[in-house]
């Protein structure tokens, strides 16, 4: 069963029962060109705000679905906003003392240094590196400086999330093509959990991708009903991840929304593995359509139109639910919308 996301963004769930109408196909007529006017060019929008983060990072705290910033990590001088921000949930859980999370597993508290370009940022689980001329990023975690015995059911496990919001929010039926641009590789992977103590349903490293899809609609009765989107781009267990779809549920701070990630192997090129270069060019369009369909037969959104829909920010990175070490190089990310 594949593990549940921590809270990012706090919305109302929407799963009301009244049958709704799904509009799957937007709703949309378009105008046929007559052949007496040239086809306009169509309008095309990179969505991510500050894709190589050069206003740095928001850091959230360590207490599990703490929203909170705490501070900033920036480069040469603090900015006035940052657009990222970073999240580093139970990290030092199991090394509390008094019930406070220790400064040595606080990324605000870590060793920062500069090479070529490349920032860094260590303390005693993770690494965490950012280029803000080539965008490039870099996220260790070594989870055996994490917990002290393999994890039980029920205990909570260290994250280390990027979050990222987006310059516009269109509607989904207004795009002809939403590209996901996603250029990543793992650059090492370690299992760390003794012989005998690995239980599948309970132990993995995942590196997760996830966006926000929501109705905006004022007028609908699921007005900020919204759901998860997302991909998973690496889990242990599996060469792909099969498809998964159901309710974010399992911690009283999980959002309750719904969850789709279509199959892996239909969005990546390749199994992900050590060294091995994912370069991800996908329309995102037809898996969006597939998820609302899925969500309404689970009823949520069945007040929804497919026309009452837009695109979110969202998050990735690291969740490590046993004993692992890794680490990931994320070259590239945008979402690129191409309006009809």
């Amino acid at each position: 069963m594949c593990f549940l996301l921590s809270l990012m963004l706090v919305l109302t769930l929407c799963s009301c029962t009244t049958p709704g109408n799904s509009d799957v196909n937007g709703g949309n007529n378009e105008e046929q060109n007559n052949g007496n006017n040239p086809p306009e060019e169509a309008l095309v929008i990179n969505l991510v705000r500050d894709p190589k983060h050069e206003n740095g990072f928001n850091v959230k705290g360590q207490q599990d679905g703490d929203s909170s910033y705490k501070g900033k990590l920036w480069y040469e001088s603090e900015p006035e906003e940052s657009y990222w921000d970073l999240a580093q949930w139970e990290c030092g859980y199991y090394l509390k003392e008094d019930g406070k999370y220790p400064a040595s597993h606080d990324i605000l508290k870590a060793e920062k240094s500069e090479e070529n370009g490349t920032y860094q940022w260590r303390d005693a689980s993770k690494v965490f590196q950012s280029n803000p001329q080539t965008g490039a990023l870099f996220l260790a975690l070594d989870a055996s400086k994490e917990y002290t015995a393999p994890r039980k059911n029920n205990e909570p496990w260290p994250h280390l999330l990027l979050e990222y919001s987006l310059a516009e929010n269109p509607k989904v039926a207004a795009m002809s093509r939403l590209e996901l641009q996603l250029d990543f590789e793992l650059k090492s992977f370690e299992n760390l959990m003794a012989d005998g103590n690995q239980k599948n349903g309970l132990h993995t490293a995942q590196f997760l991708w996830y966006m926000t899809v929501r109705n905006d609609n004022p007028n609908s009765e699921d007005y900020g009903c919204f759901m998860w989107f997302g991909v998973n781009l690496f889990d242990r267990r599996y060469e792909f991840a099969d498809m998964y779809a159901m309710q974010d549920t399992g911690k009283p701070i999980n959002t309750g929304a719904y969850i789709y990630q279509p199959a892996a192997k239909d969005i990546l090129p390749h199994a992900t593995a050590i060294g091995v270069q994912q370069n991800v060019r996908v329309d995102l369009l037809p898996f969006i359509r597939k998820a609302f369909m899925s969500a309404q037969n689970a009823k949520f959104f069945t007040r929804s139109n497919f026309s009452d829909l837009v695109v979110g920010g969202g998050n990735f990175g690291w969740e490590m639910t046993g004993t692992y070490s890794a680490a990931m190089a994320v070259n590239h990310f945008q979402l690129v919308a191409t309006m009809n």
